[in-house]
């Protein structure tokens, strides 16, 4: 057998790149960024709940359609169907903010559910799958466009 004249590199098998106390540090910084990212404080978590509220409305409105395969006519065609199938209850449309049925509509700019009266001035509004908070000058605007379209007939133009 002929020696082999190069000689092998010396490996370093030791993959501890960091000293432990820089690792053991490393994780516990992690875990308490983790910590703090996933609690939540009493801030802010009502109005959280009252979106959550609007949108189950308009999730039991999206089953309606897709269970009857038409669209819901007004809020009550969702509320009867949801209450009978057992997936709502009388109170889950109805605002916790204002104590009033939630408003409906359906139409060019989809589904729209909104509160009467809101709080402070302002409703909110489920509109292209979203909750925000708006005047109630904004709904009756996005209800006009509602009734415009409708107005206009399968052609989309005027008569």
């Amino acid at each position: 057998m002929i020696p082999n004249p190069i000689p092998e590199p010396r490996i370093n098998h030791n993959t501890d790149f960091f000293p432990r106390s820089i690792r053991v540090l490393s994780v516990a910084a992690m875990c308490l960024l983790m910590l703090a990212g996933c609690s939540r404080g009493p801030a802010g978590s009502g109005v959280d709940k009252e979106k959550q509220h609007i949108t189950h409305v308009a999730e039991l409105a999206k089953d309606y359609e897709t269970a009857t395969k038409k669209k819901a006519a007004s809020i009550n065609d969702v509320k009867n169907w949801a209450v009978k199938e057992g997936k709502g209850t009388e109170s889950d449309f109805v605002s916790p903010r204002d104590q009033q049925e939630y408003g409906f509509a359906s139409g060019m700019t989809g589904l729209l559910i909104y509160e009467q009266t809101g709080k402070n001035n302002k409703v909110f509004l489920f509109s292209t799958g979203t909750v925000r908070e708006v005047s109630p000058g904004e709904v009756s605007r996005m209800k006009g466009l509602e009734s415009m379209r409708r107005g206009m007939g399968a052609g989309g133009g005027r008569p």
